[in-house]
């Protein structure tokens, strides 16, 4: 990422938004419009880490709704400079002032968390990320036009020690609202883990993105991953997820030898496959487990894949927990290690999949 970024921004007249999305209203020029962004000196951003842009350097569009607003800057002379702002709440709430917090990277972020993007043709953007915004101000016109918005953020690219921080005004006035607080508790409804409920504590113990004073089920769903070195699978993308973080999904076989859980998120996807010696899958170790697809008769079968496999494989596993209902799994709990190709080096973790144990 990188240095300071200060952008002013023109107002325009019924343009279109960047994206296809249609025109904007015709934007008086009245209220507060800008954006700057805050890196490190000599960072990406540029060697003195300010750069400022007036309303006559080009043309600004904000366009939107409650669940994604846009913030679009295009300057064409002398060479193309294009800002390009995205933020987008969680799918299940409404994009309004208060904090968002836990963001990952627009538009491919999951559903429980807040999207944000902020990037330059000029001084670039990020891959994956991780950051956070606070709505100060959003308004729309009776077309349903943004007509205010206003927002400070803070982003960080994935891999890179430099984080951007900053502020956007489209037509914003002072005083900003104060954020919704629904039930009081003193928690802003856009980062409240139960809206409704009084529960100034926030606990959230299996990190599923409800809060315990109103999860109906309690249940560990998670996917560890600790790779050597010079693993052939990981590729650096250890980690640790939830389901805040993106999609579990568990396939099972009919006669439950077989049971593959997948994740898909930022770093995704993921899959842990696992398969008995024989018969249905039961709590205990299974060790000299070979590549799943091609295991014989009497041998456990493993398979830690992400967006490929390696073979042949060794490995092992302990399931600490498992059980159905019918050809659906109910709970998983497993403990794995795979070495690819007779390699030293290896992976292992966990996968817990609506588990009850620890």
């Amino acid at each position: 990422m990188a240095a300071i970024t200060t952008l002013v921004f023109a107002s325009a007249a019924c343009v279109p938004d960047g994206s296809g999305g249609g025109p904007t209203t015709t934007v008086p020029d009245e209220g507060v419009t800008s954006i700057e962004v805050h890196g490190a000196p000599g960072g990406s951003l540029g060697p003195t880490g300010s750069v400022t842009v007036l309303p006559s350097d080009g043309d600004l569009f904000a366009d939107g709704s409650r669940w994604h607003v846009r913030v679009f800057f295009r300057s064409l002379v002398p060479t193309p400079y294009i800002w390009s702002l995205d933020f987008m709440p969680p799918t299940a709430r409404d994009l309004q002032p208060g904090p968002f917090e836990g963001a990952t990277r627009y538009p491919s972020q999951p559903a429980t968390r807040p999207g944000l993007s902020v990037s330059s043709n000029r001084y670039g953007g990020c891959n994956t990320l991780t950051g956070r915004y606070d709505v100060q101000q959003l308004e729309f016109t009776a077309e349903g036009y943004v007509s205010r918005f206003a927002a400070t953020f803070e982003q960080h690219c994935d891999g890179s020690p430099e984080t951007w921080t900053g502020t956007v005004r489209y037509r914003a006035t002072e005083p900003f609202p104060v954020p919704v607080d629904s039930d009081g508790d003193g928690v802003p409804d856009t980062s409240d883990v139960c809206v409704g409920v009084v529960d100034p504590v926030q606990s959230d113990t299996d990190i599923d993105g409800i809060g315990d004073a109103c999860d109906p089920e309690f249940e560990r769903t998670s996917l560890v991953i600790s790779a050597d070195p010079r693993d052939g699978i990981a590729g650096g993308k250890d980690g640790t997820w939830f389901p805040i973080d993106g999609v579990f999904t568990a396939v099972t076989a009919a006669d439950h030898s077989t049971v593959t859980v997948g994740f898909t998120g930022a770093l995704g996807p993921w899959g842990v496959g696992i398969g008995s010696s024989g018969g249905p899958l039961v709590p205990g170790t299974y060790t000299g487990a070979v590549l799943l697809a091609d295991r014989p008769p009497g041998v456990p079968g493993i398979d830690i894949s992400n967006s490929f496999h390696c073979g042949p494989v060794d490995g092992a596993f302990t399931v600490n927990e498992i059980s159905w209902t019918g050809n659906r799994l109910d709970r998983l709990s497993v403990d794995f290690e795979q070495h690819c190709r007779g390699n030293v080096a290896g992976l292992r973790g966990s996968v817990r999949y609506r588990a009850t144990n620890p």
